[in-house]
């Protein structure tokens, strides 16, 4: 039994990335393992870091965020691709959630910092109405780059595992329905 941490990361309270979430996390709990949650949509913080200081008391919902991360095996983030990336609200929690102390620390005469979220996994499931080829082959995947090695692999998580739904604008019911069963097996079979 493995103890998962879901998050949707679409900051709209309604979207086919709520259905994603929902079926992942019953497939896992129809596992076995243990599921907390949270919705960014629900969160309320202020996202710009440049507007905090590190010292600055941290808002209650990032707090949450951050005891759930520690707390887990392995994290699930949902969220649609928008403009190449994830919502900015999305990044600003990795911003004011991944702190130093928090999930790395700098050593003296190291050029890299120490990894403190060691020991856990992450499966990024990205939404997208760009053709997965398109996304791949032409954009080369940036956003899955920067996502696995230069923030969750930088902070100790890892395998990264990427998983892309794609062209959702013109997809038919029959293909949503895939989609979430998709996402249901991602859960049952961590």
């Amino acid at each position: 039994m493995k103890k998962i941490f879901v998050v949707d990361c679409n900051p709209k309270n309604q979207s086919f990335s709520l259905g994603l979430f929902e079926q992942y996390i019953k497939g896992a709990q129809e596992a076995g393992h243990q599921v907390k949650s949270m919705h960014l949509s629900d969160m309320e913080f202020e996202i710009d870091l440049a507007q905090k200081n590190e010292n600055d008391e941290l808002e209650p919902c990032l707090v949450d965020f951050q005891e759930k991360l520690k707390w887990c095996d392995h994290v699930m983030l949902v969220f649609p691709l928008w403009w190449g990336f994830m919502p900015a609200k999305t990044k600003g929690l990795i911003d004011r959630a991944f702190l130093p102390q928090y999930a790395y620390a700098y050593l003296p005469d190291k050029a890299l910092p120490q990894k403190l979220l060691m020991g856990r996994s992450a499966d990024i499931l990205v939404t997208s109405d760009t053709p997965n080829w398109y996304f791949k082959w032409l954009y080369k995947a940036g956003a899955f780059k920067i996502l696995r090695m230069q923030i969750f692999e930088f902070v100790g998580i890892k395998p990264v595992k990427m998983h892309m739904i794609s062209q959702l604008r013109h997809s038919s019911e029959k293909m949503r329905l895939g989609w979430l069963n998709r996402a249901w097996k991602l859960g049952n079979r961590i």
